[in-house]
């Protein structure tokens, strides 16, 4: 080992047993630390900005105005700025509350611009989610209608809110979509054929005008489970008259056992009453005139059963030995 060799091991000994490094390496390792730093804050940097653009976005976009920017949602809006909810932000329905609810939405709210630019969307829609919950945050605990007979209870652990109550945000027509141009008149169908019966008009008073057939199978149901007949309305099966529909119009029978439904006056002559009538003409309107036969043989001179035993039309004249009259 050489002189210079013991050199540069004392200089490192040195140096190892605690002397000042030089300028240079002290500015190296300033640097290091510095650019560091400089990454920290850029990274910092760009977590404010996309956090900032995420909150003003969400923002933004959690308005009910901004809905309105897409002309499909032009009726909802409307409706809804006239309907019980105007006060409610369409996210308090259509979101579930809290930050990490929000942040799952926005790739479907994305994906209904993507729609907005690229489809053709029409309404209304099947499927649209609508859980309970959002609802019972703000209407909690038991709710009484005040409607007699009516256990609103009952009806909502049976049947989700929306099933009753799918328009109280906002009720939109056919009609209102159609004049903008996006009605899905398949779906409209469906939702149209659902309509048996209306709440009005029942014995349930105060009742929502929700088709009935929504909860109730109607084709099973009584008549009589939801409506009361009026006031001196015939004895018999309602089906014999009414069928499903939106009105209870009256349609007379074709049928010809008029005797399930009427009651002959004092007096009126034979059980067959097609024989004389017609369902087509009204009972309280109809007239007998008997045919003409001359002579003293008039209806009116002798009692009907001395030509008639066995009731019209059959003639068998007991006079005459079971031949018919001749003109005297």
């Amino acid at each position: 080992m050489g002189p210079d060799d013991g050199q540069a091991q004392g200089a490192v000994a040195g140096r190892t047993l605690g002397t000042r490094p030089d300028r240079a390496e002290r500015g190296s390792a300033v640097r290091d630390w510095d650019k560091g730093w400089f990454r920290w804050w850029v990274v910092l940097g760009v977590l404010v900005v996309v956090i900032a653009a995420y909150v003003g976005t969400s923002v933004y976009t959690s308005r009910p105005a901004f809905c309105n920017t897409c002309h499909e949602m032009t009726p909802y809006y409307s409706e809804w700025q006239n309907g019980s909810h105007a006060g409610v932000s369409c996210i308090r329905c259509h979101v579930d509350p809290g930050f990490i609810a929000d942040l799952a939405h926005k790739p479907a709210a994305l994906y209904e611009v993507w729609v907005h630019f690229t489809g053709d969307p029409t309404f209304p829609m099947t499927g649209v989610p609508l859980p309970d919950s959002r609802c019972l945050g703000c209407h909690p605990g038991t709710i009484d209608p005040g409607i007699e007979h009516f256990d609103h209870e009952v009806h909502r652990n049976e049947q989700a809110c929306k099933t009753c109550h799918e328009t109280a945000g906002h009720a939109v027509t056919a009609e209102a979509l159609s004049s903008a141009g996006i009605l899905n008149s398949t779906v409209q169908a469906q939702r149209d054929a659902r309509t048996i019966a209306y709440g009005a008009g029942t014995s349930l008073a105060g009742h929502r005008i929700v088709p009935c057939s929504d909860c109730h199978d109607m084709a099973a149901a009584a008549c009589v489970a939801c409506h009361e007949p009026p006031a001196g309305h015939a004895d018999g099966a309602c089906e014999n008259c009414h069928a499903l529909g939106e009105e209870w119009a009256f349609t007379h029978s074709s049928a010809s056992d008029c005797a399930s439904c009427h009651t002959p006056p004092r007096n009126h002559y034979g059980d067959t009453c097609s024989a004389c009538h017609t369902p087509t003409e009204a009972w309280d309107s109809a007239t007998f005139e008997h045919p003409r036969i001359g002579g003293e043989h008039s209806s009116r001179s002798f009692a009907c059963i001395l030509c008639h035993p066995t009731g019209p039309p059959a003639v068998n004249c007991t006079c005459h030995g079971g031949s018919a009259p001749h003109d005297d």
